[in-house]
């Protein structure tokens, strides 16, 4: 009648361990949910603000772009005064060496 009585005991106990083990995951599973699903909002609203990060950041091709699209209106100016340099150099040099003809000429 003890041995009996020794394993109604025992089963008890380890009924309510299991009992108690059963609770626990559960509370376990029922914070994990509820975590997982904030934890997905806020990895959603970090995605989000990386986004508006990404399209307000100044990378190096946008500045390259700004700073193309701002100085080639100035590097063709510069090129076209450039050749109108040029070409009023080569005639000035022109006339000089009509001059220098003409006074040579003269003598």
């Amino acid at each position: 009648m003890t041995f009996e009585f020794l394993l109604i005991i025992m089963k008890w106990v380890w009924g309510g361990f299991t009992a108690l083990m059963g609770g626990m995951l559960l509370h376990l599973w029922k914070e994990y949910r509820a975590n997982k699903n904030q934890y997905a909002e806020r990895l959603v609203s970090i995605e989000r603000d990386i986004l508006k990060l990404q399209t307000t950041s100044v990378t190096q091709d946008r500045l390259d772009e700004v700073i193309d699209r701002k100085l080639n209106p100035l590097k063709d100016q510069m090129f076209r005064l450039e050749n109108q340099l040029q070409s009023i150099r080569e005639q000035q040099q022109q006339d000089f060496k009509e001059l220098l003809k003409a006074i040579r000429d003269k003598q």
